[in-house]
């Protein structure tokens, strides 16, 4: 998924993939962008789906669009492992606040 997605956000064509053992360099092999879902042909886990990433990523954005409503703020996106939820944290800091101080109430 990772080698797709920056594969199709730079319009590359293909991805150079390094085969290797046990940190021993079996070979390399460039593998069409197209490819990459159904596995390239160097995976065996039955890939993704193009369609599915778009809508969740479509999702996403939606849910950010929604809820980062202030200008210049700072925002930390969290999925906690295993988790469904995405939890969105405003961590701008106030200026006037010294560094360790409690905000005040």
């Amino acid at each position: 998924l990772d080698y797709w997605l920056d594969a199709v956000m730079s319009s590359s064509s293909e991805v150079g993939i390094c085969l290797h053992n046990g940190g021993v360099v079996q070979g390399y092999r460039a593998v069409p962008t197209d490819s990459l879902p159904a596995g390239g042909g160097i995976c065996t886990d039955g890939g993704f789906s193009p369609a599915a990433v778009s809508s969740c990523a479509v999702s996403v954005l939606r849910f950010l669009q929604q809820h980062c409503t202030r200008e210049a703020a700072t925002y930390w996106l969290v999925r906690r492992d295993g988790g469904q939820e995405l939890e969105l944290y405003d961590i701008s800091c106030d200026d006037t606040l010294e560094l360790g101080e409690p905000e005040p109430d």
